[in-house]
């Protein structure tokens, strides 16, 4: 099983983008991780917040297969330390089926479809974030649940 990090538009922040590298780099020898970036469906038209929430929540939908395991970030969702949230991912990495898919949504969250198919609901804080520093965010907490799952001191 891999993990797939799904996340609608390109980071624009050089902060940003060169953090996600970073992770990016440490991540490649310990954990298989693709990363994919969804242009934006209707940008640059007249919509309203729920119908781009829908747009973006057909484009997602469209890469989540049946077997996936899908981790839906949201501001209302559980949240986990981070040994717990190594502990989920380790699991769900031990079941073999499907790929294991986090979800960053845009900046004005996710369509009520990908609520009801997401496995794990989790937010990273009580704190929003910009949808970008919310991707940053999990890249670190996903390279740390893989040093804890090694035993690294890096967690301490």
């Amino acid at each position: 099983m891999k993990i797939r990090v799904l996340t609608m538009g390109r980071p624009r922040e050089p902060f940003i983008v060169k953090g996600l590298e970073h992770y990016q780099t440490r991540l490649k020898p310990l954990l298989p991780v693709e990363w994919t970036f969804l242009p934006e469906p209707g940008k640059g038209k007249n919509l309203t917040v729920e119908q781009r929430k829908e747009l973006e929540g057909q484009e997602f939908l469209k890469r989540v297969g049946r077997e996936d395991v899908l981790f839906l970030l949201d501001e209302r969702g559980r949240q986990l330390g981070s040994e717990e949230f190594a502990a989920e991912i380790f699991e769900r990495l031990g079941g073999g089926r499907g790929t294991l898919i986090f979800l960053v949504g845009g900046p004005y969250g996710t369509s009520a479809a990908l609520q009801k198919r997401g496995n794990v609901i989790i937010s990273l804080s009580k704190m929003t974030f910009t949808h970008e520093m919310a991707l940053l965010l999990l890249s670190e907490q996903i390279y740390r649940a893989a040093m804890i799952h090694e035993g690294s001191k890096y967690h301490h």
